[in-house]
């Protein structure tokens, strides 16, 4: 009977590692699981900055060709104005000497 008894408490000793081990596992790879899916998570949002980026950066080049293409027409406009503050200065000094 001593026997028995020696054996159902290691028995039940076992059993109680093994529940321990398992839980201990279980909470083990579910926290490992955890971590990978914010880390995939990260990575989408990441993915989706890179796109929003990239985005901005399009807009930006168009804004920025608009803006020297701008520039040039100002520049056109300048020239065009002091040739015809020129040519008026021109006539009216033509005009005065008469």
């Amino acid at each position: 009977m001593a026997a028995c008894n020696l054996r159902r408490k290691f028995y039940s000793a076992a059993a109680g590692v093994t529940c321990v081990s398992v839980l201990l596992i279980t909470l083990l790879l579910t926290r490992h699981a955890k971590q990978r899916y914010d880390d995939v998570q990260k990575f989408q949002r990441l993915q989706e900055y890179v796109g929003e980026v990239n985005s901005v950066s399009e807009a930006l080049q168009a804004l920025e060709e608009s803006a020297f293409a701008l520039e040039k027409d100002v520049q056109l406009l300048k020239h065009v104005v002091q040739q015809g503050f020129n040519a008026s200065i021109g006539v009216q000094y033509a005009s005065n000497r008469r």
